[in-house]
């Protein structure tokens, strides 16, 4: 998601040295570091950043695919709840 937003705010550096690590504690300081950041337009491309992200995750594995109807009747259904 870091580097999503250094290549969404143009930040080709910061984002070449997102990619070239794996230190977590790294990354996330770099991501504050994004020139040209603007939290009022992150917030909502991050949104769509976090969905296609979980989107392709869970679609690559059938192993995490819920055959058990939509998320909001799961979660509805008081027998369900125990």
């Amino acid at each position: 998601m870091m580097c999503e937003k250094a290549v969404y705010f143009d930040d080709t550096d910061i984002a070449s040295q997102i990619m070239n690590t794996d230190d977590v504690l790294k990354i996330n300081n770099l991501g504050r570091q994004v020139l040209w950041y603007n939290d009022t337009i992150w917030n909502g491309v991050r949104q769509i950043v976090i969905y296609e992200g979980l989107f392709a995750k869970f679609s690559a594995r059938p192993r995490f695919k819920c055959n058990a109807g939509p998320p909001r009747e799961r979660l509805a259904h008081p027998e369900r709840l125990v």
